[in-house]
């Protein structure tokens, strides 16, 4: 979790490649605030890095090539922080095309999110 928040992408690709399970919650404690609370997913730990790089966008194509799973908690993540549009732009592509189909959850929201003009 710690080396995806940060863009570590060698130590991504370490982990990923000894088995680690892409879904894994962190454990209580760690200090995390998420949408998934205090026990994010890797790939909520990409989506809340204050500035995403170009190692994050890297991170997150692996995490998704591996098995991660994009759900509503990766959209309420994404949309609370501050990186170029550019950026964001991109991730947003990256996560819409992971996204399986799923249904509104309680607040009404569906993904990929749908921005109103």
């Amino acid at each position: 979790h710690r080396a995806v928040y940060a863009g570590d992408l060698k130590r991504v690709r370490e982990l990923i490649a000894a088995g680690a399970d892409v879904n894994g919650r962190a454990k209580e404690g760690e200090g995390w605030i998420t949408a998934l609370g205090e026990r994010p997913r890797p790939l909520n730990c990409c989506t809340i890095a204050w500035t995403l790089t170009e190692d994050h966008l890297e991170i997150a194509r692996l995490l998704l090539e591996s098995g991660a799973v994009v759900d509503n908690s990766i959209r309420s993540d994404w949309l609370a922080e501050a990186t170029p549009a550019e950026i964001w732009g991109r991730l947003y592509v990256l996560l819409g095309t992971a996204a399986t189909p799923m249904w509104p959850d309680a607040e009404g929201f569906a993904w990929p999110p749908r921005f109103s003009e």
